[in-house]
């Protein structure tokens, strides 16, 4: 049977174009079970990210640390067929996600991409001429929020869960919404992109234990929904910072429900310094700030903070 670590990394790759796919589906599966990126470039050699370790596929299957003659370049077919097979051979249905310079695909893998803006009357309607995509893998890992959940769970209050990406935010997030549902409470999860869920076809791929899943909602619109419908004890949500999104959580806060959310944030005085952490803060819904160390330890957590304890 093969290793869960190594199907997310399967499952991420199979947009790739099936000669990049059958190449990397034959790669030394430790590799696959470390992997947290894979970067495709225009003219460029295939990188696989472990860590801060980058390695190099050549054309017999084999990595090796640094380019070489036998290293695989992508040309223009490979970069094509990838981007359709993103897409599901339907561009037009993506341009939403494309203006945001991303998609989500199956098992909750998010893909950025770099091209050229499409531009119409002064804001970017879609894009064209894909020049890199970088596949985040998503990683499920049971436990990663044991930690957090021994210290806060028991009487759980708001959580505002911070770190840089690759910090390990929304893989602690996805366990922690598991386990506070699992408790017997009530959750919503607000699942803008799809990662926290993995959700496709009306399945929700990652186990979310009993959560409800408002899948593909901006947040600030997810947050009321889930105040109308689902009378929720708590609303779960990754990556918040805009002003919708504040005022929603205040106006969340005002029904008592509980928010556990995350968002960018380089050190705790960083949070503090930008307008977006000011807000968030400002809005009452926090007792809780947990920090992560950053993406050389992925998922460890620096410390627990109350508000304005600097």
């Amino acid at each position: 049977m093969q290793n869960p670590m190594s199907e997310r990394f399967v499952s991420a790759t199979s947009v790739l174009s099936g000669d990049l796919h059958k190449l990397l589906s034959c790669i030394d599966p430790n590799i696959k079970v470390t992997a947290n990126e894979v970067r495709i470039r225009s003219s460029k050699p295939v990188i696989i990210r472990c860590g801060k370790k980058n390695y190099y596929i050549s054309k017999d299957g084999t990595l090796t640390n640094e380019p070489c003659n036998q290293s695989v370049i992508v040309n223009g077919k490979m970069m094509n067929e990838t981007f359709q097979r993103l897409c599901g051979f339907s561009v037009y249905s993506y341009q939403k996600e494309l203006r945001q310079g991303y998609i989500t695909i199956r098992g909750g893998h998010r893909v950025g991409i770099c091209g050229t803006a499409i531009i119409n009357n002064g804001e970017v309607i879609g894009m064209r001429e894909i020049t890199s995509m970088n596949i985040r893998i998503s990683r499920e890992i049971k436990d990663s929020a044991a930690k957090i959940y021994e210290k806060l769970g028991a009487n759980l209050k708001g959580t505002l869960i911070a770190g840089i990406p690759s910090s390990g935010k929304t893989t602690i997030l996805r366990d922690f919404a598991r386990r506070i549902s699992l408790s017997g409470r009530c959750v919503t999860v607000i699942d803008e992109r799809g990662e926290l869920s993995g959700t496709y076809g009306g399945m929700t791929l990652n186990d979310l234990g009993l959560c409800d899943v408002l899948n593909g909602y901006p947040k600030a619109y997810g947050i009321m929904q889930a105040l109308r419908s689902m009378s929720p004890d708590v609303i779960i949500c990754d990556e918040i910072g805009s002003k919708e999104d504040c005022n929603a959580i205040a106006s969340a806060v005002n029904t008592g429900a509980v928010i556990v959310a995350t968002v960018h944030a380089e050190s705790l005085e960083g949070l503090y310094s930008q307008e977006k952490g000011k807000s968030l803060i400002s809005t009452g819904a926090f007792d809780h700030i947990v920090m992560l160390k950053g993406k050389d330890h992925p998922g460890e957590i620096e410390g627990i903070y109350r508000p304005n304890q600097r």
